[in-house]
């Protein structure tokens, strides 16, 4: 299976794009058959599926669109910009408390298929992972972790509830801090 740039319409192997392979076993029925090939295109651009080789053990079966003149199927990407967004809560942690964080992701006008979010702590914080309880997992806590983020359709979200806590700070830490007090004593 060949995905190949519209071009000259007869098909060289130069021509090809991206050869789309299924690797585990198919069965195939007499009439219409469905198959599903992952692709996520990387430039804009019209694509077609030109070509189905299909071998099983010694016969091979080929079919070759650009001699008959109608793709298979084709796809037109088009250039567009992201609209999604993230929204994390609480904005400020308050040192040495465990803090309930909420992050939202918006899917705005994406479908989302697939994803993770990845969760990196500043030093000092720590995270735990989502449906945790923070009461019983003194061993759970971790600087980063990796959250599944589920598919969403157009103006979709997803809300990630964690917890997140911080040290706090401790007077043998405070070197290198300098505190200055200003008090305006002049009467007008």
């Amino acid at each position: 299976e060949a995905v190949y740039r519209e071009g000259s319409g007869v098909i060289e192997e130069d021509d090809i794009f991206r050869t789309l392979s299924i690797t585990a076993p198919l069965q195939i029925e007499p009439g219409q058959n469905s198959f599903k090939f992952e692709w996520i295109p990387m430039t804009m651009g019209q694509f077609f599926l030109s070509t189905v080789e299909v071998q099983w053990k010694t016969a091979k079966f080929h079919y070759d669109s650009a001699l008959m003149r109608r793709p298979l199927q084709g796809v037109d990407v088009l250039p567009s910009d992201p609209t999604q967004t993230i929204e994390l809560n609480p904005l400020f942690l308050i040192p040495g408390h465990t803090q309930q964080v909420r992050l939202v992701f918006h899917s705005g006008e994406d479908i989302v298929t697939d994803g993770e979010v990845e969760l990196i702590c500043s030093e000092g914080l720590q995270i735990l992972p989502p449906d945790t309880d923070p009461n019983d997992a003194e061993d759970a806590w971790c600087n980063e972790i990796m959250v599944k983020l589920e598919p969403c359709g157009p103006d979709s979200k997803v809300v990630i509830k964690t917890s997140v806590k911080s040290e706090g700070a401790k007077g043998d830490n405070l070197e290198g801090f300098i505190i200055q007090t200003y008090n305006d004593l002049s009467k007008g």
